[in-house]
């Protein structure tokens, strides 16, 4: 685990990530853009008393096609970590058909994830237009997988073709690496903006909390008509 961590994030298991409402305000009223997210805030998780706690960093992601960049509070003056589509035009091919493939490959979207010196701290892939996220470590060691839970349906009720496998209503993630539980990440249906990443569960502290939590941004800050 690097020692020139920003310590306030490295250094909890559990924090709460609250997605936070963009807008204008037009003669007095505040429009709001539903279908997607742009900025988010990581804090630490709710107490005993409902409230929030210290907020830990402030997250932006002003386009689906900008970095994901991560600040020590709401000025942005300071960055902490910065998640970037890492290029698909792959300049180091030897072969014209190689650089075509590495243009055009659409299986899955890499992410860099590097600290604020542009040191590489881990990659995360992506599947095309799903939610499964395969995490690794700078030197792309696999590290932990990140997809939604499934429960099956009561089928009682339901014709043969509705009796399937669907996602849960509050899109849990599960984090894992292969049969063993790291974490989860878990929205609150309530708020629909708040999220709990909890990563108690690996404790000898396998994965960089920081990568946990760039895996929950790309996911809540994803454009909402992806895939269509």
């Amino acid at each position: 685990m690097p020692t020139d961590a920003h310590p306030t994030v490295t250094d909890h298991d559990v924090f709460l990530l609250r997605a936070l409402l963009d807008g204008v305000t037009v003669g007095g009223v505040r429009l709001t853009r539903p279908n997607t997210f742009t900025r988010c805030e990581i804090l630490l998780p709710v107490d005993a008393t409902g409230s929030a706690g210290a907020p830990l960093c402030f997250v932006e992601r002003p386009s689906a096609a900008s970095d994901i960049v991560f600040y020590s509070d709401a000025t942005r003056t300071t960055e902490l970590l910065r998640v970037a589509v890492r290029p698909r035009y792959d300049r180091t091919a030897k072969t014209w058909w190689r650089k075509v493939a590495s243009l055009v490959s659409l299986r899955d979207t890499p992410y860099d994830v590097t600290q604020a010196d542009g040191t590489r701290l881990g990659v995360i892939h992506k599947d095309f237009a799903e939610r499964t996220y395969r995490v690794s470590d700078a030197a792309e060691t696999p590290l932990m997988t990140a997809f939604q839970e499934f429960e099956p349906v009561a089928t009682k009720d339901l014709p043969g073709w509705a009796a399937l496998r669907r996602p849960l209503a509050d899109d849990r993630f599960a984090f894992r690496h292969g049969d063993r539980q790291l974490g989860w990440l878990q929205p609150d249906r309530r708020t629909r903006t708040d999220n709990t990443i909890d990563m108690t569960l690996d404790r000898d502290r396998s994965v960089d909390r920081r990568l946990a939590l760039a895996v929950a941004c790309i996911d809540v800050l994803r454009p909402r008509n992806e895939g269509e």
